[in-house]
């Protein structure tokens, strides 16, 4: 829009604005001002016509006293004369005066003589039942006297208004004693209403007040008209309507009189403001055109020619160009002002394309250099992918062999260690994501107490070879089931607990867990590490949670490390809504602590089987370390048993003296395997040799490298050997084992059949025939011992060439594709089978999941892409295979038909072909 059409507009909406509020004044001054005076002048001519009621009853009662006064009539009263009666009281007479009755009454009120008749048609007719119930004897209305004259007014009876005047009979010169009373009665319908609308000059009607059916304006006023008001209402733009109650005999307003007239004034106050308003808007324009006129001539012109300038700069870029100097003081000093900007600006843009060349190649190598690191971390991934699946893959077919317990609880610290070791590199890997802001959490529901000190078992050979007590207290409020990512509370508790004990050269790490808050439907669990190491100044504190830092140089120097783990944490803890910190101080130790946001779960039905129950045994816990008798003492109480601790060796036998003096024995003892002056082998030995104390069942609790030790020296000197830090559920398990020897078999010696038994495998090719197309000789093994296990016959494929020929040949329930092979990869490999498909056409469309240790972000939208049907990352762990393939390949409902047994396949040569085979 142009700047003389904007001033255009905003001129007119000035203007409209000064006019609205005069209109408003208008209409509310000049208007109300009208409306008051029609309504004043409709009450006005109301009261006319109730004055012209009253007047129709004057003139009646002025009549009464014409016949009242009358000597004949003052005779017929004495006399009874029939004469009188004959002569004056004729039908013609009555009617002429426009009575309907004329009757004559003693002083008692008794009726001497009546006459009524119809005006109409002057017939005599009996007197109507609304008057003889008015005039009876006795009736106030009757018994005038010389001093009581008269009395008139209207009634309403049976639906009719009559009116009446009644005046004592007297003589002529208006003296006594009254003869009585004579009445005259005339019934008050439309034609006498017709001549009071004639005699008023106003269109009216009365009404009774109690009719069932009243004009609109008298329904709604009932109420008004009957507390004696008078009521105006317009009906229109061109009549209006007014109302008012007439008084009866007996006070009431039975009687409601209704006028309607033209709205004369109103139409006067219309025509008055219709020219009012074309004044003001004739006005209104002329003065906005003197405006736009003065502010196109000082104003927008001068603009114009500046805006045109400007758009011409703007169009060609011509900095050269100058603005015309020219109109008011201001818009001069405006174009001088433009013409110094073009100016430096020519200046800054001739510095600027001097720069422009930099900042191009500078911009060009930032895009290779990220392109570079997406490549960089896409390719390490696979390349520790792709070991890491040998490692996990490999330790996973293990447990399915024959192990004892101890070889299998070594093989499942292999396969937790390696887990965790794939997390960690997950999130190094995963640093983009970080930096991206990209990174996800899962919600899965798991154990908090089992997540924490699975993770601390870990770390205990580690803390056990630096010497260092590692202990872990949870508290009792803690939930045993919740929802959130286990893994991340993993890798943050690693890094923290892993740093202690990098860090501390001797003494303890501590290991807490409570509860900080929580409700129906969260909870916030907080976490604590502490340790007596090296502890962090308040300046190094500052450096803390950034990516790629440490305390100081010489920390990197001293003990390694990247310094991405507490950046990493911080950023987990901060997606689990919650926050890390740390306090310490130089050379006094550390206590790292972070809090995560959990769901509230219910915790599933445990499915294992009754055990002993505890309650009410004795333990002696004898152990170096106060913190560790600190949170062993918890646990047992937990478990509802009363114990004792001792520091060390020559603790532990004065308390054994000291309880046999007492007459008290213990029901088992706890002994720590590293204890200074006497270890925990001399302090078995010595109880052992003391037949008083020789039956006591023993624990051992030592890290793992010296239980191996010791069962292998001293079979059968303990009762059961616990882990360091002793998990709730192992500890609690192994004193009811202990505490239960009579009635169960002691775990530490005989292992059930349960815990080195193989689980069952399925007989190879009860499912089918997959196709495995993979290069690498390992992760071939692992793969096809981990089908067979789940029932599979596995032929292998060494690249994607051969496993299109191998799935054009035999139809497979479905085809493990890696995505990186040599001569053809997993990719084109699946393009080229579903282009072969389409060239076949309708049938069979062959089941394709994606095997890879491509595992980056974007990764499985590719493997969809170019025509996959699912996606497994590598390392492979078994239940993830058997959940997919039992998803794109049910398992049959009915046994299988036995498979023909083909020759034995050599799963670690990449060479093998399907044909061959």
């Amino acid at each position: 829009m142009t700047l003389r059409r904007q001033t255009t507009w905003v001129i007119a909406i000035a203007l409209l604005l000064v006019a609205l509020p005069l209109q408003f004044a208008f209409d509310r001054i000049v208007l109300d001002s009208f409306a008051r005076v029609e309504r004043d002048a409709t009450a006005r001519n109301v009261e006319r016509v109730r004055d012209a009621f009253d007047a129709s009853i004057a003139t009646l009662a002025n009549k009464t006293h014409d016949w009242a006064w009358w000597d004949d009539a003052y005779a017929f009263a004495l006399d009874r004369n029939e004469e009188f009666v004959e002569s004056n009281l004729t039908p013609a007479s009555i009617a002429s005066m426009g009575l309907n009755a004329i009757a004559f009454f003693d002083p008692a009120g008794a009726l001497l003589r009546e006459r009524c008749v119809e005006i109409e048609d002057e017939q005599v007719i009996p007197l109507p039942a609304a008057l003889a119930a008015r005039f009876v004897p006795g009736s106030p209305l009757l018994a005038r006297t010389e001093s009581d004259r008269e009395a008139s007014g209207c009634f309403v009876h049976d639906g009719e208004i009559w009116l009446f005047a009644a005046t004592a009979l007297l003589t002529s010169e208006q003296t006594g004693p009254a003869r009585g009373s004579i009445l005259f009665a005339k019934r008050f319908g439309a034609a006498q209403a017709a001549e009071l609308s004639a005699v008023t000059h106003l269109d009216l009607a009365f009404h009774l007040a109690d009719a069932p059916l009243l004009p609109a304006d008298l329904e709604a006023g009932r109420g008004e008209l009957a507390a004696g008001a008078t009521l105006v209402t317009p009906l229109g733009e061109e009549r209006i309507a007014g109302a008012g109650a007439l008084l009866d005999i007996d006070g009431a307003r039975s009687i409601l009189v209704r006028i309607t007239e033209p709205r004369a004034i109103h139409a006067q106050a219309l025509a008055a403001g219709r020219s009012t308003k074309l004044t003001l808007a004739l006005t209104v324009a002329l003065l906005g055109a003197a405006l736009l006129w003065q502010l196109r001539h000082m104003v927008i012109r001068p603009l114009s020619l500046l805006s045109g300038r400007v758009r011409d700069v703007e169009r060609g870029g011509d900095l050269t160009l100058r603005m015309p100097e020219e109109g008011a003081s201001e818009l001069v000093a405006l174009g001088h002002g433009i013409n110094q900007m073009l100016a430096t600006l020519a200046r800054q843009q001739d510095e600027l394309a001097g720069l422009s060349h930099s900042l191009q190649a500078a911009r060009d190598d930032a895009i290779a250099g990220a392109r570079a690191k997406s490549e960089f971390l896409a390719n390490m991934s696979h390349e520790i992918r792709t070991p890491m699946n040998g490692v996990i893959g490999m330790t996973g077919l293990l447990l399915d062999t024959r192990l004892d317990g101890e070889q299998r609880e070594y093989v499942e610290t292999i396969r937790g260690c390696g887990e965790a070791l794939l997390d960690l590199i997950n999130d190094i890997l995963d640093f983009s994501k970080i930096e991206a802001g990209k990174m996800t959490i899962e919600v899965v529901d798991f154990d908090p107490r089992h997540l924490v000190e699975e993770s601390l078992s870990l770390l205990a050979s580690r803390a056990q070879q630096k010497g260092l007590e590692l202990c872990c207290q949870i508290a009792p409020e803690v939930p045993a089931w919740a929802a959130g990512d286990p893994g991340r509370l993993r890798q943050i508790l690693l890094n923290l607990v892993g740093n202690a004990i990098k860090f501390t050269a001797k003494g303890e790490v501590v290991v807490r867990i409570g509860v900080e808050r929580a409700d129906a439907a969260a909870t916030l669990l907080r976490f604590e590490v502490e340790d007596t190491g090296i502890g962090i100044t308040p300046e190094q504190q500052q450096k803390l949670f950034q990516s790629f830092s440490q305390a100081d140089a010489s920390t990197t120097r001293r003990f390694g490390g990247t310094g991405l783990g507490l950046a990493i944490s911080k950023r987990l803890t901060e997606l689990m809504q919650g926050a890390i910190g740390v306090r310490s101080a130089d050379g006094r130790g550390s206590c790292f602590w972070f809090t995560a946001a959990l769901g509230v779960r219910a915790a599933p039905p445990s499915e294992a089987e009754p055990r002993i129950a505890l309650g009410g045994q004795r333990v002696l816990i004898v152990d170096d370390n106060a913190t560790n008798r600190r949170i062993l003492g918890k646990q047992l109480e937990g478990f509802g048993l009363a114990f004792a601790a001792a520091d060390g060796g020559a603790a532990a036998l004065a308390l054994l003296e000291a309880e046999h003096a007492a007459g008290r024995s213990f029901d088992l003892a706890i002994l720590d395997y590293m204890m200074p002056e006497m270890d925990g082998l001399q302090l078995a030995a010595r109880i052992g040799a003391d037949p008083r104390f020789a039956k006591l069942p023993l624990v051992l609790l030592s890290s793992a490298v010296a239980r191996g030790q010791v069962r292998a020296n001293e079979p059968d000197r303990f009762a059961a050997y616990l882990l360091k830090p002793a998990r709730v559920n192992q500890l609690r398990d192994c004193l009811r084992d202990v505490v239960g020897a009579a009635a169960a078999p002691r775990r530490a010696s005989a292992p059930s059949a349960a815990a080195t038994a193989a689980p069952p495998r399925r007989p190879i090719g009860s499912r089918g025939r997959l196709l495995l197309a993979e290069d690498n000789p390992v992760n071939q093994k692992v793969a096809v011992r981990l089908l067979e296990n789940l029932g599979w016959r596995v032929d292998v494929a060494a690249n994607g060439v051969e496993a299109v020929l191998a799935a054009s040949r035999l139809p497979y329930d479905a085809v493990l594709m890696d995505c990186q092979m040599p001569e053809m990869d997993g990719y084109e490999a699946t393009r080229e089978l579903r282009q072969r498909e389409a060239a076949r056409g309708a049938g069979r469309r062959q089941i394709v999941l994606a095997m890879t240790a491509n595992a980056m972000q974007g990764d499985r939208e590719a493997c969809l892409a170019c025509g996959m049907d699912g996606y497994l990352a590598k390392p492979i762990r078994k239940e993830e295979l058997a959940r997919e393939l039992d998803r794109f390949v049910p398992p049959p409902v009915v046994p299988p038909a036995p498979i023909e047994p083909l020759a034995e396949v050599d799963a670690t040569s990449a060479e093998t072909r399907p044909s061959e085979r």
